[in-house]
């Protein structure tokens, strides 16, 4: 279930304990949250991803954060501070949208280093970013940039592009 951090208004709300009825029964039906939005409305959910351990969720997009993040970069500590949490996973696309370079994005190395250090392959996974991958950089540069221009190594890539996923779906 994908949860649209800004259509709710404040996003403290939706960590209200009014919500616990929603992450329970997600928790029974084995569902995953996939949270989209802005970097500093994930920093608010924080209570309800740890009172729900059993409740995996996807941080979309790499949390929304961009690379050039000031210091002291809370953003990117508060997605850090989620690696303590195993039931969060992290999905590294839209990564052109991080980065204020062209191809192959450089300025956003450090960032996924540090993301990687933080949750390792198996809570990490790519995506396509469709529908906007088809007018940015196109899926080849999209696929390439993990396979090829990051640090990954072929057993990272395998969990990466396919048993994250997996593990997460059971499928």
């Amino acid at each position: 279930m994908r949860i649209h951090l800004s259509r709710y208004g404040d996003p403290a709300n939706l960590a209200a304990p009014d919500k616990d009825p929603l992450w329970a029964r997600a928790r029974d039906l084995n569902a995953v949250f996939n949270l989209f939005g802005k970097a500093e409305d994930h920093a608010p959910l924080t209570p309800i991803v740890a009172r729900f351990p059993n409740v995996n969720v996807v941080v979309d997009h790499i949390a929304g954060i961009p690379a050039n993040e000031p210091e002291p970069k809370p953003l990117l500590k508060n997605l850090l501070s989620w690696a303590q949490f195993p039931n969060v996973y992290v999905k590294i696309s839209n990564v052109g949208q991080r980065s204020q370079e062209s191809y192959p994005h450089a300025d956003t190395f450090d960032m996924i280093k540090q993301i990687y250090d933080a949750y390792g392959p198996e809570r990490l996974m790519w995506g396509t970013d469709f529908p906007h991958v088809l007018t940015g950089t196109g899926y080849v540069e999209s696929l390439d940039l993990i396979r090829k221009e990051l640090f990954f190594t072929e057993s990272d890539l395998e969990w990466i592009l396919c048993k994250t996923i997996q593990k997460l779906w059971k499928f």
